[in-house]
């Protein structure tokens, strides 16, 4: 790695990390609490609210080529495979939320990129807590969680590089990561109060 392309992620990466923290703690926190995985049906329901905000946030980012070069796909078709081996049938319902101002541009696009691709790393370390919380079946219903497995961190790192080499504005970037941590943690929020 060049001592520039050092430098860069560094000042950007830092940066995103720095404007998101106090959202991702907060929605650390709510995941803690809610009790998802108390049972096969909490997590169902979170597997279902998690899919719906990747939805929205895929269709938001879907028409820029930088989440090609990432490797990003969508993760939302994921969780049919979930739900079957939690018992439960039907597509997830994506979150329909009006585009944002902020959301257009490859910087909005890294920014939401950053938290959806960003969560497989946190899904890994909960996929490992359904495994340990539950027997088989239930126990597989991890695909959505930990959809790259062990090249989660190459990804991860392909996915930084990305947002270092086309940041132009980290301001904006950091604006739409906001978001969409925000948005994660409303759905959440809403859907914890209901079960």
């Amino acid at each position: 790695m060049s001592r520039t392309l050092t430098t860069t992620t560094t000042r950007v990466i830092d940066r995103l990390r720095a404007g998101t923290a106090s959202a991702h703690e907060r929605l650390d926190a709510q995941f803690a609490s809610a009790g998802w995985l108390d049972d096969p049906a909490g997590l169902a329901d979170c597997l279902t609210v998690i899919a719906g905000c990747h939805g929205a946030v895929e269709r938001l980012i879907a028409h820029s080529p930088l989440v090609r070069i990432t490797g990003h796909g969508p993760k939302c078709d994921l969780l049919e495979r979930d739900l079957d081996t939690l018992g439960r049938r039907g597509a997830p319902v994506v979150v329909d939320v009006p585009v944002p101002a902020f959301a257009i541009g490859d910087d909005a696009v890294l920014g939401m990129l950053y938290v959806i691709e960003g969560s497989t790393l946190g899904g890994r370390r909960i996929a490992g807590m359904v495994r340990s919380a539950f027997d088989a079946p239930w126990s597989s219903a991890t695909t959505l969680l930990d959809p790259y497995g062990a090249d989660t961190p190459i990804r991860w790192r392909r996915t930084l590089a990305t947002i270092e080499q086309h940041v132009t504005s980290p301001e904006r970037c950091v604006e739409a990561a906001a978001w969409a941590f925000g948005l994660f943690a409303i759905q959440l929020a809403e859907a914890g109060g209901v079960r």
